[in-house]
């Protein structure tokens, strides 16, 4: 009996995984990020040049990340940025338009438009949603290969 009822319950959460949208899985994310105080994420980036890891703090307006590069501070207004093979530190007052190029939080709602949504490889208990930019104006887009 204890087997028959793991057996179900692990087929509902696959079947409810399923019935959510990738869509529906960042409108849930975009929701409960903006509910909390402060929120502490690890990330992995990739680009053309390789992959670096690292981790972001955000409280409302105000972030913090780091990379094996560099560290970013912005409090709202002034923006701090140490290189860190050259100990440099470099400090900016960005423009709205410079912010929300960099701002974790413009992130959360970009998705709803000039995106196409879908799963990437999610598990049972993490989803992997990959954007793909449905116009070339759009500031983060997948890269071409040509």
């Amino acid at each position: 009996m204890k087997q028959t009822i793991m057996i179900l319950s692990m087929w509902c959460v696959a079947v409810c995984m399923q019935a959510q949208t990738a869509r529906q899985v960042l409108d849930r994310a975009a929701s409960e990020f903006k509910k909390t105080q402060s929120i502490t994420a690890e990330f992995e980036l990739s680009t053309g040049g390789g992959r670096d890891k690292g981790t972001i703090i955000l409280q409302g307006q105000k972030f913090r990340t780091t990379t094996s590069g560099n560290t970013i501070w912005f409090d709202g207004k002034t923006m701090w940025t140490y290189v860190h093979d050259n100990e440099e530190v470099n400090v900016t007052e960005p423009t709205a338009a410079q912010v929300a190029r960099i701002n974790p939080y413009s992130f959360l709602n970009m998705y709803k438009q000039g995106y196409d949504v879908a799963f990437g490889g999610s598990t049972l208990t993490d989803y992997e949603v990959v954007l793909t930019a449905t116009n070339n104006r759009n500031l983060y887009r997948k890269p071409s290969c040509e």
